[in-house]
């Protein structure tokens, strides 16, 4: 049987199925290229998104932060391009006036009332003058024996005015030290020979041991050797006491700086 036009066009208008319904201001979307209808976005049907997306959020500048109110605002930014970010619990740290007293603050707890006299400080390798040398102390140093030591400084003098041919102490040792002889000078009235020698007992009577060469000197002669620094002549036994040999009676006139140590 063979319908007529306008009947079939209203068939067909009640068998295909009635647009969803749409909210105001609600979107939708198409399911099909070939379908005229659109589904409305809900949470029923989500809108389905695929591909790759990307977002910018703009930034104000200004020269200091400002005051927002509720709503949409932008980024806030100083005038060189950087983003202001708050955190309340950093600035009230930053905020908060450093602790007296008896707080501590990491490992560092110093308390000067006065400045450099209460509870005063200073670096272990440091001294005050004419004190013992700090463990840590950093000084000039020369190469002895195939180790570092430090450069020797004379602390004393002695001297003596010899008339016969004997062996006179001059510098007295101590247990466990040995001395060094940082200078000497020899002068002859008459001629004779001279040397200096270690021991211990009268006049380095017991174990005695040459410690420099024989001088040789005629009327007048003399010998001087060493400025103060640095040793010229060492015991080589700790505990030895210093003496000098006169080989004739002739004036001879001795004078040392040294170092016990």
């Amino acid at each position: 049987m063979k319908l007529p036009t306008r009947l079939l066009a209203a068939a067909l208008a009640l068998a295909a199925p009635a647009a969803p319904a749409f909210a105001a201001d609600q979107i939708g979307y198409a399911t099909s290229s070939t379908n005229p209808n659109t589904v409305p976005v809900s949470p029923q049907t989500p809108l389905p998104v695929t591909g790759t997306f990307s977002a910018s959020t703009a930034g104000a500048a200004s020269s200091s932060a400002p005051t927002y109110t509720p709503g949409s605002q932008p980024l806030s930014l100083d005038l060189s391009g950087n983003l202001r970010v708050y955190d309340s619990t950093l600035a009230g740290i930053a905020a908060a006036p450093v602790p007296a007293g008896t707080n501590v603050i990491g490992k560092v707890g110093i308390d000067q009332t006065t400045p450099g006299t209460t509870n005063g400080t200073q670096d272990a390798a440091d001294g005050a003058t004419g004190s013992a040398v700090p463990a840590k102390a950093q000084y000039m140093g020369a190469q002895s024996g195939g180790n570092t030591v430090g450069v020797i400084q004379a602390s004393a003098s002695a001297f003596l005015n010899m008339t016969t041919a004997t062996t006179t102490k001059i510098v007295t040792g101590s247990a466990s030290k040995k001395v060094y002889v940082t200078s000497f000078r020899l002068h002859a009235g008459g001629t004779t020979t001279a040397k200096f020698v270690e021991g211990t007992g009268t006049n380095c009577g017991t174990g005695t041991a040459d410690l420099s060469e024989t001088f040789d000197f005629a009327a007048s002669d003399g010998s001087n050797q060493g400025n103060g620094l640095g040793p010229v002549l060492v015991a080589a036994t700790a505990g030895d006491d210093i003496c000098v040999l006169n080989g004739s009676a002739a004036n001879l006139r001795v004078g040392v700086a040294y170092e016990i140590h």
